[in-house]
C-alpha cells in the first residue's frame, strides 16, 4: 500500500519548503494544479507500480524456472545412456542395484550421485538442439510425453527399446506399444554416436523378473483381491488416448446414427474452437508480460492464429536459451560449494516407485530362498 493518500501527498508539496525552490519560476495556481495531479500519479505508482515490479520479476521468475527445469534434461539422457551400459554388464558402480534404481535417480536427479557435472561441452550442445529444434513445444517444453498425460518417464527403457523394434520391424503405428525417445535422446545420440547403446543386450532385467514373479505370485496367493485378466491374455488392460480415440470413431460409425455422428462432429470442432481461443489468450497473455523491449519475431501468414503461436514459440525458445547459461552458472556455484542443487519438480508417483521395487525384489528373492541381496 502507498505511504500517504494522495491529498496527503498534494498537501506535503504545497506546504514543505523543499520544494519552494522547485515550484518559484511558476504561478502558485499552476503549482496548485501540478501538485494535484503529481499527488494522483506518485498515489497511482505506489499503489499499482510494486504489483507491476512484481509482474516483472515473476515473468523473469518463469523464464529462469523453465531454463532449470530443462537444464536436467542433459543429466536425464546421461542416466539413461548408463542405464543401457549397465543392463548390458558393461559398467557397475556403487548405487546401482536394480533397474529400479534409475527411475529412483531420474525422480532426484537434480543430486543424482552416479553422474558427472554438466560440463560447458554438454550444455552448449543441449543449447544448440533448443535453436534447431522443429517442433519447440513438443520437441523441448513438453514434459507430459508419457502415457495417460503422465509427465514423461526419462528412464522407460523397455518401452523405448521396443519402440527401436517396432520402427526396425515397421510396425503398423495402431499395433505399436512402444515409446519414442524424447527429441533430445534422438539429438544427442546425432551428435555423439550413443544411439547403439539402446541395442546393447539387456541382461540385467530378465534376471529380476524370477523374483518380482514369486513376489506377485506371493501377492495375490495371500487373499481375495480383484480378478485379473489371465498372465498369458495379450490385450492391453489400458487404452491410451490414441486408441480411445480410435475405439470411439469405430463405434461412431458402425453403430450410431448419422444424427449423432453430426452432432459429435459438431461438437468436436466448437471444442477445437474453444481450444483454439484458450490458445490465442493464453498468448496474448504471455507477450503482454514481456518487458516492452523484447523484441518478438512476427512472421507474415495466411493465418493470424498461427503466426501469433510462433512468433511466442520463437520468444520462448530466445528467453530460454538466454536464461540457460545464467542457470547454469549458479549450477555451477553450487558445485563449486558442495552445495545440494533444488528440486526442479514437484516429485511424482515414481518417487517412491523405484524404493518399493527394490523391497519386492528382495521379498522375492527371500520367497524363492535366496539371499536378501541384489548379488544375482
Amino acid at each position: 500500500m502507498p505511504d500517504f493518500s494522495h491529498t496527503e501527498i498534494k498537501q506535503d508539496m504545497l506546504t514543505n519548503l523543499r520544494y519552494a525552490a522547485l515550484f518559484a519560476p511558476y504561478h502558485p495556481e499552476a503549482v496548485a494544479k501540478f501538485a494535484a495531479n503529481y499527488a494522483i500519479n506518485k498515489f497511482q505508482w505506489q499503489y499499482h507500480g510494486a504489483q507491476a515490479e512484481f509482474d516483472q520479476t515473476d515473468a523473469l521468475s518463469r523464464c529462469s524456472e523453465a531454463a532449470y527445469n530443462r537444464l536436467w534434461d542433459i543429466q536425464r539422457k546421461k542416466l539413461f545412456d548408463l542405464q543401457c551400459r549397465w543392463r548390458a554388464g558393461h559398467v557397475t558402480g556403487p548405487g546401482l542395484d536394480c533397474t529400479f534404481d534409475f527411475a529412483r535417480y531420474d525422480v532426484a536427479i537434480e543430486n543424482c550421485p552416479v553422474l558427472d557435472p554438466i560440463s560447458p561441452e554438454e550444455l552448449a550442445m543441449y543449447c544448440d538442439f533448443v535453436r534447431q529444434a522443429a517442433d519447440f513445444d513438443e520437441d523441448v517444453l513438453d514434459c507430459y510425453g508419457g502415457d495417460f498425460g503422465l509427465p514423461r518417464d526419462w528412464q522407460d527403457y523397455d518401452k523405448m527399446r521396443l519402440h527401436e523394434q517396432e520402427e526396425a520391424q515397421n510396425t503398423p503405428d495402431e499395433a505399436c506399444k512402444g515409446v519414442r525417445p524424447p527429441a533430445w535422446y534422438d539429438y544427442h545420440n546425432s551428435r555423439t554416436g550413443h544411439g547403439f547403446l539402446l541395442s546393447l543386450p539387456d541382461l540385467r532385467g530378465p534376471r529380476e523378473k524370477p523374483y518380482l514373479d514369486a513376489y506377485y505370485a506371493h501377492r495375490r496367493a495371500k487373499g481375495p483381491g480383484p480378478a485379473s485378466p489371465p498372465p498369458t491374455d495379450p490385450r492391453p488392460r489400458f487404452l491410451t488416448f490414441e486408441q480411445e480415440e480410435t475405439l470411439q470413431h469405430a463405434l461412431l460409425h458402425r453403430f450410431e446414427s448419422p444424427k449423432l455422428r453430426r452432432q459429435q462432429a459438431a461438437y468436436a470442432a466448437q471444442k477445437d474452437r474453444e481450444a483454439a481461443d484458450e490458445q490465442v489468450e493464453a498468448d496474448f497473455a504471455y507477450l503482454k508480460a514481456l518487458d516492452p523491449g523484447e523484441t518478438v519475431p512476427l512472421a507474415p501468414a495466411a493465418d493470424w492464429r498461427a503466426a501469433l503461436r510462433q512468433a511466442v514459440v520463437e520468444t520462448q525458445r530466445h528467453q530460454l536459451l538466454a536464461h540457460l547459461p545464467q542457470v547454469y552458472e549458479a549450477y555451477r556455484m553450487r558445485q563449486d560449494l558442495n552445495i545440494s542443487h533444488p528440486e526442479a519438480e514437484e516429485p511424482t508417483w515414481r518417487s517412491d516407485l523405484g524404493h518399493c521395487m527394490r523391497e519386492s525384489l528382495l521379498d522375492g528373492r527371500e520367497l524363492l530362498g535366496e539371499p536378501r541381496t541384489f548379488d544375482f
